[in-house]
């Protein structure tokens, strides 16, 4: 076990580095354009877990919508903050675009890097989304905590857009928690 866990480190280690290294040019560019785009600082931190109470981490990402936009989105209801939709956002094309193509996700990889994210594992998610979750799915909630401490990097879409989109969550988290309790028993 401690042997998969430094292939696995060194791997994630070897990989970010060399990513890092290679779209470093298109990062930088991204930066610009969106700082021009937003007239704001193009990127933002966002917490981000595995629970409500451990394995969390401070996602970074390109800011894709303005500060002043999402600020007025704030509601008291769980299910409206994990339900917001980038309609009523004010996203334009450039901004949808890096979006849909996942290049918002790419200083994601400086995570991977500092080790507090995995390119494969559990989605880790958003506070908001830990409390709906937590309320919503209790069995989810428990199988979170009991899995591995490094959430995975990978992020297919936008999971806000339904409930429906919840219990995918659950259910692709569930199935990878339990596979990965089967190859530790091997």
């Amino acid at each position: 076990m401690i042997i998969r866990n430094l292939l696995i480190r060194t791997g994630d280690l070897f990989v970010s580095l060399v990513l890092i290294l290679l779209i470093l040019p298109l990062q930088i560019t991204l930066a610009i354009i969106l700082s021009l785009v937003l007239r704001e600082y193009p990127l933002f931190l966002q917490d981000r877990g595995l629970t409500l109470g451990k394995y969390r981490l401070t996602r970074i990402k390109f800011k894709t919508i303005k500060s002043s936009r999402v600020s007025g989105t704030r509601s008291n209801n769980i299910k409206e903050k994990f339900l917001i939709h980038g309609g009523n956002l004010g996203i334009n094309r450039f901004t949808d675009w890096i979006r849909r193509t996942g290049l918002d996700e790419l200083p994601q990889l400086y995570n991977v890097l500092l080790g507090q994210m995995n390119f494969i594992g559990p989605r880790p998610l958003m506070v908001q989304e830990l409390l709906m979750m937590n309320h919503e799915y209790p069995y989810y909630n428990k199988k979170r905590k009991i899995s591995t401490p490094n959430p995975a990097s990978s992020d297919s879409g936008s999971y806000s857009a339904a409930v429906s989109s919840a219990l995918k969550i659950c259910s692709l988290s569930i199935f990878f928690m339990k596979r990965r309790e089967l190859l530790e028993l091997i």
